[in-house]
């Protein structure tokens, strides 16, 4: 039998295991490197290292064993009774499991198929009764939204469900909201109907013009509502639109406005008790316009009583052109003006550089050139057609503006000595 000999040159109880560790495994440096630094042999080295402890080997997810372990950890885990409980009882997705429990989603199905269980690809189809939805979007002409809002779920959830009975889909948007598609009761009025039914906050404009129509104007009734006068004019006029009529006529110098006798059989109908629940219902919580009480209709009256009509404006001295009531718009055009009093200009040209509303600046144009300050002339036929987009017309031509002499001596007078009104 050989007989083991030990190797020349230090003890190996000389040797620190300590420093050896430091040297080869936490520095990562050559056991001879750590033979040479430690005056010793590669051999004792060697015998050293198999006498260092060593932490336990930290596995991957993906190796053979760190495989095997997930395995082990998903059969104690993943039992018949967690499985029942949780995803056929519960409603969990495996997915979901997988990132409460750390077993990767692979292995869980594995389980989940080992044990018996069916593994769905997707969701569990969410329950909609087909006689049901069938009744809320055709016969009732609900939206796919208004349904999911009832049932819990999402647009797209119904959505599927209706593919999949074969019933054709509305385009999707505004149009096919429940609001734009639902008929109201045949027995209402007429003209309520025809202001509510297919449209977009058709009880709210029915609301605003009962509240306007008992201010004198449009401007106090406006100030009330918190909103612009031009909002108010742009939703009546729609609410005549739909109607078919006028409803009212505006106010002027002396003379609240007044609704006609189609506008005053709207209102009488909009103080039923039936209508008022229906409008009220339409709105959202605490959205609901307040109506004024009878100290600011009292004060709104008697403001537009005390309104008096200024009267034409004072004719100019000794300038040949006609005097024009100078407001904050007119103003500022004719600072505007004066700062190119030899240019050729067109209205395009001076809401860009004004920020004024197209709906202000082309009429003031016309009214200055109506009184003098102003001539004007058509875009010739070569620059016209030169402008037009290829495959287009060229469209409006422009009309080009020019300050007259005597006009420019008034933009002077104005913008040194008066203030806009």
């Amino acid at each position: 039998m050989r007989r083991w000999t030990r190797p020349p040159g230090r003890r190996l109880d000389d040797i620190d295991l300590e420093e050896v560790r430091r040297i080869v495994i936490t520095d990562q440096r050559a056991p001879r490197e750590a033979a040479g630094q430690l005056d010793t042999t590669l051999t004792h080295i060697r015998f050293a290292l198999e006498q260092v402890p060593r932490e336990p080997r930290e596995w991957g997810r993906s190796s053979s064993v760190g495989s095997w372990r997930l395995h082990q950890q998903a059969k104690d885990v993943l039992t018949t009774d967690f499985l029942q409980r949780e995803y056929v009882d519960g409603d969990k997705t495996l997915t979901r499991i997988a990132q409460e429990t750390g077993i990767p989603r692979h292995i869980a199905v594995v389980q989940a198929r080992a044990l018996g269980f069916t593994v769905r690809r997707t969701r569990k189809p969410f329950p909609i009764d087909e006689t049901w939805l069938r009744e809320q979007y055709l016969t009732h002409k609900r939206s796919t939204l208004d349904i999911a809002e009832e049932l819990g779920t999402e647009d797209e959830t119904v959505r599927r469900r209706l593919k999949h009975l074969n019933i054709p889909l509305r385009p999707p948007g505004v149009h096919s909201r429940t609001i734009m598609t639902a008929k109201i009761d045949t027995s209402l009025p007429r003209d309520v109907r025809s202001a509510v039914e297919g449209t977009l906050h058709g009880w709210l404009r029915l609301h605003r013009f009962q509240i306007a129509m008992r201010f004198p104007s449009l401007d106090s009734a406006a100030h009330h509502l918190k909103t612009e006068p031009n909002a108010l004019v742009t939703q009546f006029k729609r609410l005549e639109r739909d109607i078919g009529t006028h409803l009212f006529a505006r106010a002027a110098f002396g003379r609240p406005q007044q609704p006609t006798p189609r506008g005053r059989q709207l209102l009488r109908h909009l103080e039923t008790d039936r209508l008022k629940a229906l409008m009220t219902a339409s709105f959202p919580h605490d959205h609901t316009p307040a109506p004024p009480d009878d100290h600011v209709l009292e004060a709104a009256h008697t403001k537009f009583q005390t309104r008096r009509n200024p009267g034409p404006p004072t004719p100019f001295d000794d300038i040949a052109v006609e005097r024009i009531r100078v407001t904050k718009p007119t103003l500022a055009l004719l600072h505007d003006l004066l700062a190119r009093p030899q240019q050729e200009f067109y209205g395009a040209e001076v809401i860009a550089r004004t920020g004024l509303d197209p709906g202000t600046v082309y009429p003031k144009l016309k009214r200055l050139e109506r009184a003098g300050w102003l001539t004007s002339r058509l875009e010739d036929d070569a620059t016209w057609m030169n402008r037009a987009t290829p495959g287009r017309g060229p469209g409006k031509r422009r009309t080009f503006y020019t300050l007259t002499a005597e006009g420019h001596r008034a933009a002077r007078h104005e913008t040194q000595h008066r203030t806009a009104v």
